[in-house]
C-alpha cells in the first residue's frame, strides 16, 4: 500500500486514513463514500453490503478505519466486532465506528464492550463523520499529547474547558437550575480527562458523576436525558444541528446520553485548544 502524507491542521504530518464502509443500504454507502472521498486526508478502500462481506474485506484490505452499521444481513455489526477478535486471519485490528439509527444505551454499551471505538447515530452530518473519524484515528494512534486526554488536564487548560462547557450548555438552552446541567458538565470534563470512560457509561462515568453530586447513577442518566430533552424542546436547534446533524431535532433521532456528552466534549476540546494557543 502506498502511504501518502497529508497535513492535519495543527498536528503535523500524518498518513492518509484508509476507510472501509459496511452498510446494507446502498444510499448510505454512496453517501458515506462521497463524504470520505471529498476529504484529501482519507481514502475509501471498499464498500460492503453485509457483515460477511465486511469481514472478508477487513481481512483482505486491512483498512485503518471501518464505518460499521449495527443492523446488517448475514452478520450484524456486533457479530462482526466479535469475529474481528476471534478470527486468526484478521492480522490488523481496524478502528471501528459503529453506525446506527437505534439510540439504545444497551446496544451502545454492548458495542463498546465488544471493541467498538465510537458510536455514531443516523442521520449524520458530513461534518460530524469527518470530524469523528479523524479524531478517533488520532486518539487510537497516539497523535495527541496524552497530558490533555488520558492523564488529566493541566490547570490552565481545565479552567478554559470548564468555562467553555458552561457557555456551550447555556448556548444550547439548558438552564443551570436543571440537575442535568451539572451532570453533563461533569461528564464532559471527565471525558476530557479520560476519554475511555465514555466506553463504560453505566459502569464508570455515571457512578463517578453520581459520587461527585451525592446521588445515584440512575438519577444521573435521567438528569442527562432531561437536559437533552430540554435542549431539543426549547433550546438552540441551529446549534444542536451543527453539533449532531441537521435532522437530529426529531425525537427518535436525538443523541444518546453518551453521544451527547462525547460530542460536546470534542467541541469543547477544539475550542479550548484554540483559545489556549492564542
Amino acid at each position: 500500500m502506498v502511504i501518502k502524507c497529508a497535513r492535519w491542521r495543527g498536528y503535523g504530518f500524518m498518513s492518509t486514513i484508509t476507510v472501509l464502509i459496511a452498510d446494507d443500504s446502498e444510499l448510505i454507502r454512496d453517501l458515506l463514500s462521497e463524504i470520505i472521498a471529498a476529504d484529501s486526508e482519507m481514502k475509501i478502500v471498499g464498500k460492503a453490503r453485509d457483515g460477511e462481506e465486511a469481514l472478508h474485506m477487513i481481512k483482505s484490505m486491512k483498512p485503518d478505519v471501518v464505518l460499521l452499521d449495527v443492523v446488517m444481513p448475514k452478520l450484524d455489526g456486533l457479530a462482526v466486532l466479535d469475529m474481528l477478535h476471534e478470527d486468526p486471519e484478521v492480522v490488523k485490528q481496524p478502528i471501528v465506528l459503529m453506525l446506527s439509527a437505534i439510540g439504545s444505551e444497551y446496544i451502545t454499551d454492548d458495542a463498546f464492550a465488544r471493541g467498538a471505538d465510537y458510536y455514531l447515530m443516523k442521520p449524520f452530518s458530513a461534518q460530524n463523520i469527518i470530524r469523528q473519524v479523524k479524531h478517533v484515528y488520532k486518539m487510537k494512534t497516539g497523535v495527541r499529547k496524552k497530558k490533555t486526554e488520558t492523564t488529566g488536564l493541566e490547570k490552565g487548560f481545565r479552567e478554559i474547558c470548564e468555562r467553555q462547557t458552561t457557555m456551550l450548555l447555556h448556548e444550547l438552552g439548558i438552564p443551570t437550575r436543571v440537575k442535568g446541567f451539572q451532570y453533563v458538565r461533569d461528564g464532559v470534563l471527565m471525558y476530557l480527562e479520560d476519554q475511555g470512560k465514555i466506553n463504560f457509561v453505566t459502569k464508570i462515568l455515571y457512578p463517578e458523576i453520581a459520587a461527585k453530586n451525592g446521588t445515584k447513577s440512575a438519577n444521573v442518566e435521567r438528569g442527562v436525558r432531561t437536559a437533552i430533552d430540554i435542549a431539543y424542546s426549547r433550546g438552540n436547534i441551529e446549534r444542536l444541528h451543527e453539533l449532531f446533524g441537521v435532522n437530529s431535532s426529531k425525537e427518535r433521532q436525538r443523541p444518546t446520553c453518551s453521544e451527547f456528552i462525547a460530542v460536546i466534549a470534542e467541541d469543547i476540546r477544539r475550542t479550548a485548544e484554540q483559545e489556549n494557543k492564542g
